[in-house]
């Protein structure tokens, strides 16, 4: 699934809610923040590198790695998450495409 996702896929779902299964079956909702075109092309399959940045809550931090993700559009898919940081409005987590 993850090979088949594209910019164009998460660029219309900017600002729209996910949800991220946690340990204990706590769910967690982000929201969509950025999705960014990378400049560099893989130059084995010709796909496009981009970003993605997810806005959670201040109360429940995740660590990086590996997490399976949903949005009613999209499916289920897993990704892979780095926690970059606070905001003004939460914690923030970036997952990278290439």
């Amino acid at each position: 699934m993850l090979e088949k996702l594209t910019f164009e896929d998460f660029s219309p779902l900017l600002e729209q809610k996910f949800q991220i299964k946690l340990a204990g079956n706590t769910t967690l909702v982000v929201q969509l923040t950025e999705v960014t075109i990378n400049k560099n092309i893989d130059d084995r399959n010709g796909r496009q590198s981009f970003s993605i940045v997810f806005r959670g809550p201040r109360d429940l931090e995740m660590t990086q790695g590996m997490y399976p993700v949903s949005h009613e559009k999209l499916g289920e898919f897993n990704l892979f998450m780095v926690p970059i940081g606070p905001d003004e409005k939460g914690l923030c987590y970036e997952a990278v495409f290439n």
